[in-house]
């Protein structure tokens, strides 16, 4: 397996699941997303917050959003709205650090500062090579790699640093446990003291939450040595893992990976018909019912046993809410289930192959198609060849 140089969220996705880890590395192509304006807002908001520091608060953050879409990233006026929306709520409760020039070594620096980015010299982070100045590696051979929102300083009466501090902004319309954040914090923690040696307070600034919004983390020194040893061996490990051994831990999460589909271990546990590989399903909202069935619909010339579950299951949730359509989808009536004899014979004879010949595939869609009275039947209404 592959981790020369590790990142947060290298390190969480290998804890988290070590085939997802496996997956990304080796190249695979996940499952597409769709349009993520929350995403478009994550990114607008940094842009700008970025602009509006490094223009040392001369600017409002308003004049700042208005320099950034214009000369750096063009984003639509809902995005914008939205950005300032969120910017307004949280600087009513919060105020920016204060600009502070420190003399460090031979440098003059000032504070805050922001995109930093870490690593090894020569890595890449972002795009951007990492410089001397920037270079974190460690006696135990550790390698990391980064890239932080911002730093800013805390001085003594005499300008002096005493600490600094890393901020990393959230603009999730949710809050994230902290258990969830730790190595993400942990890896700031140890880089910014590797480069500076001063101590280390990390924040998460959650945005969109002006009350409570600040989750802070001060290690001690003896914890960072710690943490420097136990990545280090975690390191070593995923790098010696044979792509044989890896393997996947199932659970909820499992639906929301973009691997999924090609994962065995997965595609194993959803089809047992046991209490707990049906809660995979049983358990999500009708809208991700209804993403499930279209990913599987949408493996043109397949037919699985899901595909009938998953539509059972979108049926009763549209009956549950007394829904005739949902999005693109409606309950129609037929007078023949699709779990008959003949549908359950197609399924066992083409077990665990990919594809199915397409003069049979037409068949079945036909089958499907033919309109009867009946009992329930899901189809899309733009596309009824279901």
């Amino acid at each position: 397996m592959y981790a020369d140089v590790l990142s947060p969220s290298a390190v969480e996705q290998f804890e988290k699941c070590p085939k997802q880890y496996w997956f990304k590395v080796k190249g695979f192509k996940g499952k597409p997303r769709g349009a993520n304006t929350g995403g478009n807002v994550g990114l607008c908001f940094h842009g700008a917050i970025e602009t509006f520091i490094d223009m040392k608060y001369k600017r409002t953050f308003r004049q700042a959003l208005a320099w950034f879409v214009t000369n750096v990233k063009y984003f639509d006026q809902g995005v914008q709205k939205e950005t300032l929306k969120i910017w307004d709520a949280w600087s009513k409760k919060h105020q920016m650090p204060d600009i502070v020039e420190v003399q460090m070594g031979e440098s003059k620096l000032s504070f805050p500062m922001t995109e930093i980015p870490f690593g090894p010299i020569g890595d890449k982070v972002r795009g951007i090579i990492i410089q001397p100045k920037n270079q974190v590696e460690f006696d135990s051979g550790l390698r990391i790699h980064g890239f932080i929102d911002m730093i800013y300083a805390e001085t003594n009466a005499k300008n002096q640093v005493t600490n600094l501090v890393v901020v990393d902004w959230k603009t999730q319309r949710y809050k994230i446990p902290f258990i969830h954040l730790k190595r993400q914090a942990q890896i700031y923690a140890l880089a910014v003291q590797k480069l500076t040696g001063f101590p280390v307070r990390v924040e998460f600034a959650f945005i969109r939450f002006p009350v409570d919004s600040l989750v802070k983390w001060t290690p001690t020194n003896e914890e960072l040595e710690q943490l420097e040893l136990e990545l280090s061996s975690l390191q070593t490990y995923m790098l010696t893992l044979p792509d044989e051994k890896v393997e996947a831990k199932i659970g909820e999460y499992c639906k929301y990976c973009p691997f999924n589909y090609d994962c065995k271990a997965y595609n194993k546990w959803i089809k047992r018909d046991t209490e707990t590989g049906a809660k995979v399903w049983q358990m999500m909202e009708l809208n991700e019912l209804i993403q499930e069935f279209d990913m599987i619909r949408a493996k043109k010339n397949v037919i699985t046993s899901e595909f009938y579950e998953l539509r059972d299951l979108v049926i009763s949730g549209m009956q549950q809410k007394n829904l005739v359509a949902f999005g693109d989808f409606k309950i129609d009536y037929r007078l023949e289930k699709e779990r008959t004899e003949e549908a359950q014979r197609i399924i066992k004879l083409f077990e665990g192959v990919e594809h199915v010949p397409a003069q049979l595939m037409s068949e079945v869609e036909e089958f499907h198609t033919n309109w009867k009275s009946g009992n329930p039947y899901l189809r899309k209404v733009k596309n009824a060849s279901y």
